[in-house]
């Protein structure tokens, strides 16, 4: 049994929000990435596990990879034109949030 305050169980409540439920709604945008192109979504379950796997062995912080991370502007216009292409803006929205996002927390 754990002792928490209200104010820490808030906040925990609001770090599984981020941790669980918008991760999930993130595999579902990339299932449909994938199944617009008829790709097997299961090409991507060794990299799922292996992200949570890190997760909970590392700081998250420390691990983030990804073209954002590298600020690989060629391979994040490559994908959101790819975005463009599928009529999907509001995959594109959040795409470059994301990415910006990514980009300030470990560049700036």
């Amino acid at each position: 049994v754990y002792h928490y305050s209200s104010s820490q169980r808030l906040s925990l409540h609001l770090a599984a929000v981020f941790a669980c439920n918008f991760s999930n709604y993130c595999y579902d945008m990339a299932k449909q990435v994938v199944d617009q192109q008829q790709v097997d979504f299961s090409l991507l379950y060794p990299l799922i596990l292996e992200t949570a796997k890190k997760a909970t062995q590392y700081d998250p912080f420390q691990v983030q990879t990804g073209p954002a991370l590298r600020e690989d502007h060629n391979i994040l216009q490559m994908h959101q034109h790819l975005l463009e292409q599928a009529s999907r803006p509001d995959l594109k929205e959040i795409y470059q949030l994301l990415s910006q996002a990514i980009i300030t927390r470990h560049h700036v």
